[in-house]
């Protein structure tokens, strides 16, 4: 029986291959973690060290967060850490944390709104009741306000600020809501708290009896769906450019192969000589098509001009065709809701497959009928077509 996390199911319907790589084949690369992670993990620590202290009743001073902040940083730092956003530095996201831990400092001391009762806590969630599903989570912050009615905290460090249709679609936290009920003998009512600290702001939703029991059937389906899955494939995102196994990604292996090598190497490296080669014929092929189709127009209107069918040239000749057709009108129009309604009259919307252009003409054929043709448009069309001379 496999435990799931929200953030492993997410991985799924992110990436598959990348799901595949971490928790299927468990392939172990070498670690990179991306600054904004780094930071945020900081910023964690921060908050709980300073719930623990409000815990014993001892109320920090912002400067005493910063420095903790400051220490284990410090303390944490490595250089595999990697900055994906160019242009930012590691001193942008450093101070960033700290700005993170000022706005949340300023708006919520002296921190007594409710009773924390779990840090980083550890929740089990039991999807169908047997056990067969389980999904674990860890809370950043538990808080009950009074007996019977609970707030879930977490803390965010995203630079981009949701709204609130975002807050009400989270599954994550709602899982943890239907843990606590699991948990706890009494629940009335949890309330679902995001700290968007980069921004100061938060945001809050409670979710339904029905809501949640939905919640339930939807990750066993999900869940459903990974367990079944026999293609992983790969799902090009901007999220790649934090993925750490860009290394054995096939949409990323042979620039990792490649970017490192010498140009006179580079050059000379076989799958950027095929590529180039591929890119430099595509790009005439482009050219052409697009000179062609000017030709084509030119061609058109002079045989139209000279009222030629056909043209000769020096290596071949030129067959100009016009043709007609009937067309159905476009959806949604009245006349296409008149066409409808005239073959449900006629008996005839079966014969023609629900307004299928092919079968309309082939119906039409057989049985003319001149109040449909007149619900048709017509199309002319001219094709040019070159011959031997």
């Amino acid at each position: 029986m496999t435990l799931y996390s929200h953030s492993r199911i997410e991985s799924f319907f992110q990436c598959p291959l990348k799901f595949k790589f971490q928790y299927i084949e468990k392939i172990k690369v070498p670690f990179h973690q991306s600054i904004e992670a780094f930071m945020g993990s900081r910023v964690h620590e921060t908050f709980e060290y300073l719930y623990k202290l409000v815990q014993h009743t001892k109320i920090p001073l912002q400067q005493e967060l910063i420095d903790f902040y400051k220490k284990k940083w410090k303390q944490n730092w490595n250089n595999n850490i990697v900055i994906v956003k160019q242009g930012l530095t590691k001193e942008n996201y450093f101070n960033l944390g700290i700005k993170c831990i000022k706005n949340y400092y300023q708006k919520n001391h002296p921190f007594n709104d409710g009773l924390t009762i779990g840090i980083e806590k550890r929740i089990l969630i039991d999807l169908d009741g047997t056990g067969k599903y389980k999904v674990q989570g860890f809370i950043d912050r538990l808080v009950e306000k009074k007996p019977g009615f609970f707030e879930i905290h977490d803390y965010k460090t995203v630079s981009n600020l949701p709204d609130q249709i975002k807050a009400e679609e989270d599954r994550q936290l709602a899982l943890y809501a239907i843990g606590l009920e699991q948990e706890f003998n009494e629940v009335n009512e949890v309330e679902l708290i995001w700290h968007f600290v980069v921004f100061g702001k938060t945001a809050k939703s409670k979710r339904t009896k029905q809501q949640l029991t939905e919640l339930k059937k939807e990750t066993i389906s999900r869940i459903k769906e990974i367990e079944s899955c026999n293609k992983f494939n790969s799902n090009p995102s901007i999220l790649c450019n934090w993925c750490k196994f860009q290394c054995i990604c096939p949409e990323f292996k042979h620039q990792k192969e490649t970017e490192n090598l010498p140009a006179n190497k580079y050059l000379n490296e076989a799958g950027v000589v095929l590529a180039n080669k591929f890119i430099e014929l595509k790009n005439k092929e482009t050219e052409i098509k697009t000179e062609l189709s000017l030709v084509k127009e030119a061609v058109i209107a002079f045989a139209k001009e000279k009222n030629y069918s056909v043209i000769k040239g020096s290596n071949g000749k030129l067959s100009i065709t016009q043709t007609k057709s009937l067309k159905l009108p476009k959806k949604d129009s009245k006349e296409y809701e008149k066409l409808e309604l005239l073959l449900q009259k006629i008996n005839a919307l079966n014969e023609t497959s629900s307004l299928d252009q092919t079968k309309i003409k082939e119906f039409l054929k057989k049985k003319e009928n001149k109040q449909i043709e007149k619900l048709l448009e017509e199309n002319e069309m001219t094709t040019v077509r070159v011959g031997k001379k």
